[in-house]
C-alpha cells in the first residue's frame, strides 16, 4: 500500500511505500524539511496535519478540520500503532492496553510544557514523581478517588 501526504508548508507530496508510514508520528517533509504530525479523522477519514508542532497533539481533544467532530489518539509506546478514541473520551493517567499489541501503557502530559510522557508499564504511576522526558521538570499525577478526575501537583508535595 502507498501513502501520499501533501505538505501544508510547501504543498509537495510525501510518499511512503509498503505501509512504512505511521500516522500520528512526527515526520519531516522530504522537500522542505518541515516537521509535521498527521492523523486521519476516525469519523470522516480526512487528513489532519500540524506543521512544525513543538509538542505532540497525542492525548489532546482534536476537532477535525473537515467535519469538526472531536477525537483523541495515542501512539502505543511499544508498537507505535495508533489507538483512537472517536468519542474523545480518553483520560490521561489510566492504564490502557494497545489495540494492536495488547501491551499496557499510561500517558500523562507534562504539567509544565504539556509534552506527552509515556509509561509502558502495567503498574500505576499515580502519586509517583514523574520527570518529563522533554523539559526534565518533575510533577505528580493522581486521580481523585471520588470523581476520578486527574489532579496534578507541580511542586511534588
Amino acid at each position: 500500500m502507498t501513502t501520499t501526504l501533501v505538505c501544508p508548508v510547501c504543498h509537495e507530496n510525501n510518499t511512503w511505500n509498503n505501509n512504512e508510514y505511521k500516522q500520528g508520528q512526527f515526520f519531516n517533509c522530504a522537500s522542505c524539511s518541515a516537521r509535521l504530525q498527521q492523523i486521519f479523522c476516525p469519523h470522516c477519514s480526512s487528513s489532519n496535519t500540524w506543521p512544525n508542532p513543538t509538542i505532540s497533539v497525542e492525548g489532546q481533544s482534536i476537532n477535525c478540520a473537515s467535519c469538526s467532530k472531536s477525537f483523541q489518539f495515542i501512539c502505543c509506546p511499544h508498537c507505535q500503532r495508533v489507538n483512537m478514541w472517536s468519542t474523545a473520551n480518553y483520560e490521561q493517567g489510566l492504564i490502557y492496553n494497545c489495540v494492536s499489541c495488547t501491551r499496557p501503557f499510561q500517558h500523562v502530559s507534562c504539567a509544565y510544557c504539556y509534552a506527552p510522557n509515556f509509561y509502558s508499564t502495567a503498574a500505576s504511576i499515580q502519586g509517583d514523581r514523574l520527570k518529563c522526558h522533554s523539559c526534565a521538570k518533575t510533577h505528580q499525577y493522581i486521580r481523585c478517588p471520588h470523581c476520578q478526575k486527574g489532579q496534578v501537583w507541580k511542586n511534588c508535595d
